[in-house]
């Protein structure tokens, strides 16, 4: 009997059955995008990812008492930037409730956190991490309020993790403004990732009018990694919000994108004075 199984691009596979594989303790579910159904009969399940769009709520069944209570570790990773339908929400928050009791929470999208704002409560979670965008010209209020809302749903949490993905250079350069707009075929520019601009100031109490701060943040978290850090209003709006709510914290990590040591060490002088507890450490790369 199989511990580990990967089922990846199968397109033409529409059920699978593993109720039989009693010892499975690791499952994941690439890119099957006709899977309408998976069995599963294994109640050690330890591990489970999901890759693909938002599946129904009937797409996973055999936990026990309709959940799977064994597993630690969920990685969810969805195609849609924002879902089409309120019913997609509705349907992503049915699916996830299989896994309330997971310790460890990977949550994918294409704008960071997007789909995943209808969460049910995690109470044994105590690290999430939450993968994807938020550009230089999105909106810094609502990158704020989507990640309040989804840690609100999470009040015994002790590591956040947050891995910032850049947008294709085209889709900067055309929905942002940014390095790439302008520029002539064959120019060598100097282009990076990194967003700084000293003058550009955040109003972060106009921000906060209407954003609670979620009690995990308050209370709980200890520790916090800005992975591919590269400014811009919203980025910078949004890890001001979590370090300066965050008395807790005993420890930051900051991992830049590519850009040049100057704009690095300008954020990493506009971070550190935002860290509200002085006795954090602070790690920068």
């Amino acid at each position: 009997l199989l511990a580990d199984l990967m089922v990846e691009a199968c397109g033409t596979v529409t059920a699978l059955c593993l109720l039989d594989n009693t010892r499975l303790r690791r499952l994941a579910i690439r890119f099957c995008d006709n899977l309408a159904t998976v069995a599963i009969g294994a109640s050690q399940l330890l591990s489970f990812e999901y890759l693909g769009a938002i599946p129904d709520n009937s797409f996973l069944a055999g936990g026990s008492g309709g959940g799977f209570p064994a597993i630690t570790s969920g990685k969810i990773d969805t195609y849609a930037a924002f879902p089409d339908e309120p019913e997609d929400l509705v349907k992503l928050s049915s699916f996830l409730q299989l896994f309330v009791a997971t310790k460890h929470l990977h949550l994918c999208s294409t704008r960071m956190g997007s789909c995943f704002v209808n969460l049910p409560e995690f109470p044994s979670l105590t690290h999430l991490e939450l993968n994807g965008r938020v550009l230089q010209c999105d909106d810094p209020a609502l990158a704020i309020a989507v990640t309040s809302t989804i840690l609100s749903q999470a009040p015994n949490l002790e590591l956040l993790t947050l891995v910032f993905q850049a947008a294709p250079q085209d889709q900067e350069s055309q929905q942002c403004n940014g390095p790439y707009r302008g520029r002539i075929e064959g120019e060598l520019v100097d282009v990076h990732l990194l967003h700084y601009d000293k003058y550009d100031t955040i109003d972060y109490a106009l921000l906060m009018v209407n954003t609670p701060v979620p009690p995990c943040l308050v209370n709980r978290v200890s520790k916090i990694e800005l992975v591919h850090y590269q400014g811009g209003r919203a980025q910078r709006a949004l890890a001001k919000f979590l370090l300066g709510n965050a008395p807790a914290l005993k420890m930051l990590y900051c991992g830049f994108a590519e850009g040049p040591e100057w704009i690095q060490m300008q954020l990493m002088r506009e971070i550190q004075g935002w860290v509200i507890n002085e006795t954090a450490s602070k790690e920068f790369r």
